[in-house]
C-alpha cells in the first residue's frame, strides 16, 4: 500500500507555515464514534452516515440521543483519531510546520 503521507522536506523556521487540518472525518473518527455510541444506547443504525445531521438521517429518537452525546464534553474527548492522521501530523510537525486543527462549529454544542 502506498504511504498516504510522503516525506516532507524540512523548512527553516522563517519558512514554517501553519497547516490547517480538518478534525471530523480527517483527524478524528467522528462518524464512526457517533454510530458506535448510538449502538451502545440500543439504536439500530447503518455502518456509515451520509452527513452529520443524525436527527434528519436516522430519525427523531436517534437524533435525541445524538444531541445528548453532542452536549457531552467527555464524548468529544473520547473520539479516537485515525492512525494515518497521527502519522501525518507528526510528519508535518517534524518538517517544522505548525498544525492547526479546524472544524465547523456545532451551534447547539457548548463544547
Amino acid at each position: 500500500m502506498n504511504d498516504p503521507w510522503p516525506a516532507l522536506h524540512p523548512v527553516s523556521t522563517a519558512k514554517a507555515l501553519p497547516v490547517l487540518v480538518d478534525c471530523d472525518g480527517v483527524l478524528a473518527m467522528f462518524v464512526e464514534h457517533m454510530i458506535a455510541s448510538l449502538r451502545r444506547y440500543g439504536h439500530t443504525v447503518p455502518d456509515t452516515a451520509e452527513h452529520y445531521d443524525f436527527l434528519r438521517q436516522f430519525g427523531d429518537k436517534v437524533g435525541v440521543t445524538a444531541r445528548v452525546l453532542l452536549k457531552d464534553e467527555a464524548w468529544w474527548c473520547s473520539i479516537p483519531p485515525y492512525e494515518e492522521a497521527q502519522r501525518g501530523v507528526e510528519r508535518i510537525r517534524d518538517a517544522g510546520h505548525e498544525v492547526v486543527v479546524v472544524t465547523s462549529p456545532w451551534l447547539s454544542c457548548e463544547t
